[in-house]
């Protein structure tokens, strides 16, 4: 599978330019006990040869390629959505000895059944590789880092070097040993990653709206905030868009999707708000639902975060349920909780606000979205659940969601709403931002060979996906 590439970056020399952004690329070269994918030639040539955006040097930066130069290896962690991944083809590239403008880049696509090792890593002269362990959630054994000093020492001999992307939750026990190899990335401004996508893509009109004040306002908060360049590259895709004065407004609404409600709801500086808090979460997963349900949600997810004291939530029988509804701003009719009545769009983005900003509840609420589909006083509306995780999975291009959704499709217990999955799963392989992610998954998925998911897997890979560009193919 191919993509057109994009990429928002700063390319150039050493550490003259900092690279930003997101990639797409999805090339498979071959499969094995580690699979190889080759990186984009064209995006690389881009990376390493166009600046976009003249920066000073970065401590960070020269310290990675100072040890890529010298031992072949360079680990950058950071959280996902810091732009690690451009970061780490930047390095590759520009360290290159190569004289011509492309330069071969593979990714390593390990399939470890236990923990990680590059005992079938290979060994070729003259190789810039990437490994991405973005995705690992446990902290990585000691070991690793010892087997990962060899394995590049081996490389180094070859001419040939390997960069690492990972978290810094994730790196904690080999950092010790590979503190000179590793490099923390900065976050970027999320003016720098939009104006430099609008640059790379050659849009000029919509460079032009970053002038204009409810643009300018509106960037100004994404800078003041936490932002990640995967979601600034999103906005920029967004003004990309727009073609008339009043798109400029109704673009920026939905982009700012109701942040100043959502803060003030979540606002962490509240005391004694954690059952606020918790029912505007599940007011916005179960949205629509019976109150019934959404209390139960509640109370659920606060066990799931392990409070001690856990809101007893009883829908419709106390002026307190009432109150707290009007505290959040929902509303019931005909015995269900809406809580986007009069704020579209709202409960999608309050997941998603939680996903973004609150990377370290990730793994609770999951486990807690997982049981509500299976709980007795909330399955009857795993349609519902299952349709937000999959919705803010191709907002946000979460691989973290999208395993979450195959988990489901491998789970003896999702016998009853396999099909709710497969729907979903399907509408992401098309979904204009996350086609690419959720196709490369799905390969991931079908080489694991877990029996369980098998079914789901064929019927997605070789009925409705085939017959999708079957279709396709006649209409052309």
């Amino acid at each position: 599978m191919a993509m057109e590439p994009s990429v928002a970056a700063v390319g150039g020399d050493k550490s003259s330019n900092m690279a930003v952004g997101v990639l797409y690329h999805t090339t498979l070269m071959s499969s094995g006990r580690v699979g190889w994918r080759l990186v984009d030639q064209m995006l690389v040539t881009k990376a390493r040869f166009t600046s976009y955006i003249q920066a000073k040097p970065v401590d960070e930066f020269i310290k990675a390629e100072a040890a890529l130069d010298e031992y072949g290896l360079a680990i950058l962690e950071n959280h996902r959505g810091t732009g690690k991944e451009t970061d780490a083809i930047r390095l590759l590239s520009a360290t290159s000895p190569v004289s011509t403008s492309v330069v071969d880049i593979y990714e390593l696509l390990p399939d470890w059944e236990g923990a990680p090792s590059t005992r079938d890593f290979p060994l070729s002269s003259d190789t810039r590789l990437l490994l991405d362990l973005s995705d690992v959630t446990e902290e990585i054994p000691e070991a690793f880092a010892d087997e990962l000093m060899a394995y590049a020492r081996n490389l180094r001999e070859l001419d040939s070097q390997i960069v690492v992307t990972v978290t810094d939750k994730a790196w904690q026990r080999c950092r010790p040993k590979l503190g000179g190899h590793t490099a923390t990335i900065p976050r970027r401004r999320a003016s720098s990653v939009i104006r430099a996508h609008l640059t790379f893509h050659d849009h000029r009109e919509a460079l032009g709206l970053l002038e204009q004040d409810a643009v300018r306002a509106f960037v100004a908060e994404l800078d003041g905030g936490r932002t990640s360049p995967d979601y600034a590259v999103k906005v920029a895709d967004r003004l990309r868009l727009v073609r008339t004065a009043a798109d400029v407004d109704r673009t920026i609404g939905e982009l700012r999707k109701w942040r100043p409600y959502i803060d003030q709801q979540l606002d962490s500086r509240k005391p004694d708000w954690a059952d606020r808090r918790m029912l505007l979460i599940a007011a916005a997963v179960l949205n629509g639902c019976p109150s019934t349900a959404v209390a139960a949600a509640s109370r659920a997810l606060a066990m799931a975060l392990g409070h001690e004291s856990v809101p007893l939530f009883k829908a419709l029988e106390s002026e307190g349920w009432s109150r707290r509804l009007r505290e959040i701003e929902a509303t019931v009719a005909d015995d269900c909780t809406w809580i986007d009545r009069d704020k579209p769009g709202v409960d999608y983005a309050i997941f998603e606000w939680l996903w973004n900003e609150h990377p370290e509840l990730r793994r609770p609420v999951l486990k807690w979205t997982q049981e509500l589909v299976t709980d007795p006083k909330t399955k009857k509306h795993a349609r519902r659940v299952i349709g937000v995780i999959a919705h803010v999975a191709g907002e946000c291009r979460s691989v973290d969601l999208l395993e979450a959704l195959y988990a489901q499709l491998k789970s003896p217990r999702a016998e009853a709403y396999r099909g709710l999955v497969e729907e979903a799963v399907e509408g992401l392989l098309f979904h204009p931002a996350a086609a690419a992610l959720t196709q490369e998954r799905l390969w991931r998925w079908a080489y694991r060979g877990d029996r369980g998911a098998f079914p789901s897997l064929a019927l997605l890979c070789g009925g409705r996906l085939v017959l999708q560009r079957h279709l396709a193919c006649l209409r052309w």
